[in-house]
């Protein structure tokens, strides 16, 4: 259960997703590009192992410049774990999940507090 504290984030996000669930495709589409473009901005500012590729985040203007960002395997991930965490997050403050490792090595995922929220609750909230 998420703490007191976290319900009005909560609450914000379980309204967000009820309300998108009556979207067009076409304003599903818009709001899936803006918030790619968001991300991949924000990774090329504050991730190191992104920002070590010296794409400039004002040249990032749709979801196709994706294709301008590697793939990342297991492997890489795994090798490169600590240059893929945003130092504005100290390891302890992020929520994790590891995986079984049934194909040999587990793997760590870290997540903010507030993606967490939505992974965690917010979405199963809605599938119910």
């Amino acid at each position: 259960m998420p703490e007191l504290r976290q319900l009005p984030l909560l609450s914000g996000m379980i309204v967000s997703l009820l309300r998108s669930q009556w979207w067009s495709a076409e304003q599903i589409a818009r709001h899936q590009d803006r918030a790619l473009v968001r991300m991949l901005r924000y990774v090329v500012q504050n991730v190191p192992y992104y920002a070590e590729l010296g794409i400039n985040a004002d040249d990032i203007r749709s979801a196709q410049d994706i294709r301008r960002f590697p793939i990342l395997t297991k492997e890489h991930i795994q090798a490169s774990i600590e240059k893929l965490r945003s130092p504005l997050f100290a390891a302890n403050q992020l929520n994790s999940s590891t995986t079984s490792g049934s194909s040999g090595e587990p793997t760590t995922t870290y997540f903010d507090p507030r993606s967490w929220l939505l992974c965690k609750y917010a979405l199963k909230f809605r599938r119910t």
